[in-house]
């Protein structure tokens, strides 16, 4: 079975404030289930999500810290 997990636990494990979640489910912009009325979220779903949002370094980031 899926570990599902609260609006709660990810606020605390992502460090964002739970309004933040909220929004992002209204807009649909994170993966999420309803069960009902609750709102609960895939650890591993959210783990690929934020791996999709990963920000590269630039090449010239190296440059610029190097002079």
């Amino acid at each position: 079975m899926r570990k599902l997990i609260g609006i709660k636990e990810l606020s605390d494990k992502l460090d964002i404030p739970v309004n933040t979640i909220y929004s992002w489910t209204s807009m649909k912009v994170i993966p999420f289930y309803k069960v009902g009325r609750l709102v609960k979220f895939e650890e591993v779903e959210i783990e690929k999500w934020l791996e999709q949002r990963k920000q590269q370094v630039s090449k010239f980031a190296d440059e610029y810290w190097d002079k």
